[in-house]
């Protein structure tokens, strides 16, 4: 691992990631899930405990570690019941996490031995959708 510039394209990458992820799940994980959740259980407590335990598992595959999006999930999800259950402030907080995460990790770069250039050390975990 290399420290390496960060380029134009490495902020707007990283910027329209970071928006995309926030939006998306915020409405898929407090917009949806946690009312859910509330609905069924009737506890504040539990439904969030529930909402963040499920999105640090959905990023178990980018985050071996998940104690963070632990943490952070349970975060939004109270910022969100406190509220009054609108999740803009969610999305603008999950936005920011993201920025401030993929570019610390677009800072530091894996050199690729055969084609002497610099790629990032992000990974993905493949898309899939069913229906």
């Amino acid at each position: 691992y290399e420290k390496s510039n960060l380029e134009m394209v490495d902020g707007f990458f990283t910027g329209a990631f970071s928006y995309n992820a926030g939006t998306h799940e915020e409405a898929v994980f407090r917009g949806w899930l946690m009312p859910v959740a509330q609905y069924y259980t009737d506890n504040e407590i539990i439904s969030n405990t529930l909402t963040a335990g499920l999105f640090a598992l959905a990023h178990l595959p980018t985050n071996p570690q998940p104690i963070a999006q632990l943490a952070l999930g349970w975060h939004l999800g109270y910022i969100t019941q406190k509220d009054e259950w609108r999740i803009a402030e969610a999305i603008f907080i999950h936005t920011w996490w993201d920025v401030i995460a993929f570019t610390a990790s677009y800072h530091f770069r894996k050199k690729d031995i055969a084609s002497s250039r610099f790629k990032p050390v992000l990974w993905l975990p493949p898309f899939e959708l069913y229906f």
